[in-house]
């Protein structure tokens, strides 16, 4: 019969699942805020950002970032990237997420299911995911 006692193992795990899960939701709300910083910038220049709605967008962005980041960072961090430095999955993917989420808005009129997934948010996702396999794939070849 097996004990169900948590062992010293299962509470590293759990620890550093929990901190993944908080790393990714910071992280999540900068990149999400970030992107539409940037995106209004390139639409209305600097004012943009202080007028209409771009405050309450950033908000609403940097929550949604963060609920992401939540459930992305440690999914990302146990299955992809086990042997890439977490200082470089943090950099690359963030870079990665803000990228795509910059060229999605730019290039949504390529995509074919706009009314369900907003380009921005589908150009995030790839961004996030291409730059954690890219990753991924540069640490099996070292």
């Amino acid at each position: 019969m097996t004990s169900l006692q948590p062992t010293q193992r299962d509470a590293r795990i759990a620890l550093v699942t929990a901190s993944l899960s908080v790393t990714g939701a910071f992280i999540g709300a900068t990149c999400a805020a970030s992107s539409v910083a940037i995106i209004a910038v390139i639409a209305g220049g600097v004012p943009a950002l202080v007028s209409g709605g771009t405050p309450g967008l950033l908000a609403i962005a940097a929550g949604a970032g963060a609920f992401v980041g939540i459930i992305c960072a440690p999914m990302l961090g146990w299955g992809l990237l086990r042997e890439v430095p977490l200082g470089r999955v943090i950099l690359v993917t963030a870079l990665g997420t803000v990228g795509g989420a910059v060229i999605g808005e730019w290039a949504r009129f390529l995509n074919p299911y706009a009314a369900i997934i907003p380009s921005v948010v589908a150009g995030a996702f790839a961004g996030f995911l291409l730059s954690g396999i890219a990753l991924r794939i540069h640490a099996r070849r070292m």
